[in-house]
């Protein structure tokens, strides 16, 4: 997604990482607002959901060719 000039100084002011803005666009709830925009933000359902998948994350490891970018396994370790 374009990050506007504007956007990316506010974001720098506020201590916003590139980690931040993707967790919030991609596990975020969408609200929408008035002017065809919509609000991404991590509520505490979101939060929750997010804690309960990470440790279920835990000793799994994904396996990845990186010379095609093609994931060739999962599994426990």
């Amino acid at each position: 997604m374009r990050i506007s000039q504007n956007a990316a100084k506010r974001l720098r002011q506020r201590g916003f990482k590139d980690d931040y803005i993707d967790l919030i666009i991609n596990h975020g709830t969408p609200h929408e607002k008035d002017g065809n925009v919509v609000e991404y933000r991590l509520d505490k359902k979101d939060i929750s959901r997010i804690m309960q998948s990470l440790d279920k994350c835990k000793k799994k490891a994904v396996l990845v060719d990186a010379s095609v970018s093609e994931i060739i396994t999962g599994y426990n370790i």
